[in-house]
């Protein structure tokens, strides 16, 4: 199972971006995470499961209107913390991205010039 200790990037961000939707919604359900990140259920179900059993995020029973049982989602205090601390780090792996890129620009630049002398 995916931790968000790991150095998995993709999961940290899918798990970022879900606690950014949580923490920004009074209610909301899986169905509308999976939406607004643009996920799959299945993809947004298995990371919830993670946050939930990391202590990050708390599900609500309820039962919706049409008399289905579902859950509500809420960030923890923990979940908080890991908010800021995701995005912390995602913010330094996009900065590494864009001066990896920047380096990347500058060698092809040397190369199409020697190539135009």
């Amino acid at each position: 199972m995916k931790r968000l200790n790991s150095d998995d990037n993709v999961f940290k961000q899918r798990a970022l971006a879900i606690l950014r939707v949580i923490e920004g919604s009074e209610e909301v359900s899986q169905r509308d995470i999976a939406e607004r990140i643009d996920s799959s259920l299945g993809t947004t179900n298995q990371a919830l499961k993670v946050l939930i059993d990391e202590g990050v995020v708390r599900a609500e029973g309820v039962t919706t209107s049409k008399g289905k049982r579902g859950f509500l989602y809420h960030l923890t205090p923990q979940g908080l913390e890991e908010r800021f601390r995701l995005t912390r780090d995602y913010l330094n792996w996009r900065k590494q991205e864009v001066q990896a890129i920047s380096q990347e620009i500058e060698t092809l630049e040397a190369e199409l010039n020697r190539v135009n002398r």
